[in-house]
């Protein structure tokens, strides 16, 4: 979102909030560490304006983002969440671009079925996640 142009801190936030809808919420405590952690790395610059932080995108942060750019969904899925090869065939990647392209439709309708979809299939997982513990203690 930075590399539009030097932003304040929690624009950001709002932006995605306003992209994503209900489907993702950025708290001010993952948002800012992450700003930190980018600038310390040379992507970001940070200049106080008006008592406030603005962040502005480097050169080397706008290369990260065309080479991540040129990176395949999978490729990228694999190497940031490192998940197995059974899930990650673009199932993962796939699942949240799509939920991600409800909640930019901005039809309440349908992003109700999709949450709804999202807690029974969080439950099942949790579920399998409890049965598994259970076996392993056995």
């Amino acid at each position: 979102m930075l590399s539009n142009g030097p932003s304040y801190g929690n624009n950001p936030i709002g932006e995605m909030e306003s992209c994503y809808g209900e489907f993702r919420r950025l708290s001010l405590g993952s948002v800012y560490p992450t700003l930190q952690m980018l600038e310390e790395e040379g992507y970001l610059t940070t200049q106080q304006l008006n008592g406030k932080c603005v962040y502005t995108i480097t050169d080397t942060g706008r290369e990260l983002l065309a080479d991540r750019s040129e990176q395949s969904p999978s490729d990228s899925a694999q190497e940031i969440r490192n998940v197995p090869p059974e899930i990650s065939e673009n199932t993962v990647t796939d699942l949240s671009a799509s939920v991600m392209q409800i909640g930019c439709s901005r039809n309440t309708a349908r992003m109700s079925q999709v949450g709804e979809l999202l807690e029974q299939l969080k439950r099942d997982i949790h579920g399998m996640l409890a049965e598994k513990s259970i076996e392993d203690d056995v």
